[in-house]
């Protein structure tokens, strides 16, 4: 099965259940479950991430569009006052954005690799990356950090469904007239 037959059979399942529901923020008795950390990985941008929400740098890039996007709550799904959120990820051949990581010389130069955004009153935030894509034994992933008034709160990643990762961290793609759409709730402690 190619790529995007996959997808959109993943797209066509998850729109088959109704309307797409953060993979964490699931109500337990009014309350919404942390999202557990996970590692930074060895590929943190080196340089400052630019406070912009679009990783695509003009038509061509490699990859499918997506739009990621979704909230910082508290477990009681109220929104988080003053949260940033960061993301980065690889380019749609698996390479990223940094000196130690493989092939980076080869990196797509029509797509940034990472971007933040400061979330608005009611704790939503909304990114126009590509569809994360596996590489090296990886499964398809983003990256995220989560800042609250400037410290440091969540370092975590999120995965795609139909590929192994945890189950409560899990974007589900549908498909949009632009490419995709992904929604994620990050929930803090």
């Amino acid at each position: 099965m190619k790529r995007r037959e996959l997808l959109r059979s993943v797209a066509t399942l998850s729109l088959a259940g109704g309307l797409i529901q953060p993979v964490t923020g699931t109500a337990v008795a009014g309350e919404y479950a942390v999202t557990r950390s996970d590692a930074e990985g060895p590929y943190y941008p080196r340089v400052d991430i630019p406070l912009d929400t679009n990783l695509r740098l003009g038509e061509g890039f490699t990859g499918e569009p997506l739009q990621f996007a979704g909230r910082v709550i508290d477990t009681t799904g109220q929104p988080v006052d003053a949260a940033r959120v960061e993301i980065w990820q690889c380019d749609g051949n698996g390479i990223y954005p940094h000196p130690a990581a493989p092939s980076n010389e080869d990196f797509d130069s029509l797509f940034r690799g990472f971007g933040a955004m400061n979330c608005t009153e009611r704790g939503e935030f909304s990114f126009a990356t590509i569809v994360p894509v596996p590489y090296t034994g990886r499964p398809p992933h983003i990256h995220a950090k989560i800042h609250v008034a400037g410290a440091e709160r969540l370092t975590t990643q999120v995965y795609l469904e139909g590929f192994r990762g945890p189950r409560k961290r899990k974007i589900t793609l549908a498909e949009s007239s632009n490419g995709y759409v992904a929604n994620f709730d990050f929930v803090l402690g």
